[in-house]
């Protein structure tokens, strides 16, 4: 099989895992676990299976300085942490399919917060795909149709901190991420983010453990995690990071399909066309950024952390 074949059909695995999260999730809710719990063995079940294989993939490269850790472990915490809560939270109030739409807005809020901190120059089309996405969003969350009283607003906010969270992540991954490899920064935040959420998760509600709860939190783990996680960073050698995240804007497409046909999720017209919006903003965003050589030959640092999302 052709390298660049095998990388296409690598990015839609990782592409697919992913889109199965929100999916997982609401089942998950149906056996009556609660997002916090789902969250803290989710996270437990990822980081373990990254010691289990990281070490032997990077060796010494695990050792880092105090100082990187302290990032590390912060850049957990911000962006996985309040993404992970906000996503999780929302799914118990929205459909899966707009949750992940409305999630899928960061790529955008990354582009306006890159502008305000590093004062990126925005051209014409960026700020008409602001435009797009903005309006997309207005239509998703259906405020045309329905009265103030009926829209799920804490959906809508857990929906938007997910997605304004997981910016902050990777505006905070241009910095961790210079130094060290990715995959050693994805194994230290996931680690703090199990640890983070043993915490805060009740522990009476935590040591309520049962074959239904291990067994979601083992298949999140592993499915829309760790496989994700290698199959997408492995599509890179192969294809380069610019066609690769194009090829990731299938992940909520892919969401709308699955739950449309597995939850019965069902949009509106007017919510079709919102996502159509957002859809298409994001798709002509990444086709307009310039391909960075160094990327394109495999060295994938500055994207890894997009896509290490383990996803909340």
């Amino acid at each position: 099989m052709p390298k660049s074949t095998k990388g296409f059909i690598l990015v839609f695995v990782s592409a697919f895992c992913f889109a199965l999260l929100p999916i997982f999730g609401k089942y998950a809710y149906s056996l009556g676990i609660t997002p916090l719990n789902l969250l803290a063995w989710r996270f437990i079940v990822a980081a373990a299976a990254l010691w289990l294989t990281v070490p032997f993939l990077v060796g010494r490269k695990l050792k880092v300085r105090a100082i990187d850790l302290l990032h590390f472990v912060l850049q957990g915490i911000i962006g996985y942490g309040l993404a992970s809560i906000g996503y999780f939270n929302a799914l118990t109030y929205m459909d899966a399919s707009l949750v992940s739409i409305l999630f899928y807005t960061y790529p955008v809020l990354v582009t306006i917060l890159s502008r305000l901190i590093f004062r990126e120059k925005l051209s014409p089309l960026r700020w008409l795909i602001i435009a797009m996405t903005f309006v997309g969003s207005f239509l998703v969350t259906n405020l045309l149709q329905t009265t103030l009283g009926q829209v799920p607003w804490k959906g809508v906010l857990f929906g938007l901190q997910a997605a304004l969270a997981y910016s902050v992540f990777n505006i905070y991954s241009q910095k961790t991420t210079a130094r060290t490899q990715p995959l050693v920064v994805s194994t230290y935040a996931v680690s703090s983010m199990a640890v983070f959420f043993v915490l805060i998760v009740p522990k009476h509600e935590l040591l309520n453990i049962n074959m239904p709860l291990l067994v979601i939190s083992l298949i999140i783990g592993l499915v829309s995690t760790i496989i994700p996680i290698i199959t997408y960073l492995t599509g890179i050698k192969h294809i380069g990071a610019s066609r690769a995240a194009v090829i990731s804007t299938f992940e909520p497409v892919f969401t709308l399909i699955l739950a449309f046909f597995i939850l019965g999720d069902h949009l509106t017209f007017s919510q079709t066309i919102g996502a159509a919006l957002i859809f298409a903003g994001i798709l002509v965003l990444q086709l307009e950024r310039k391909p960075n050589p160094q990327l394109e030959q495999g060295d994938s640092s500055s994207v890894l952390a997009t896509r290490t999302r383990g996803r909340f």
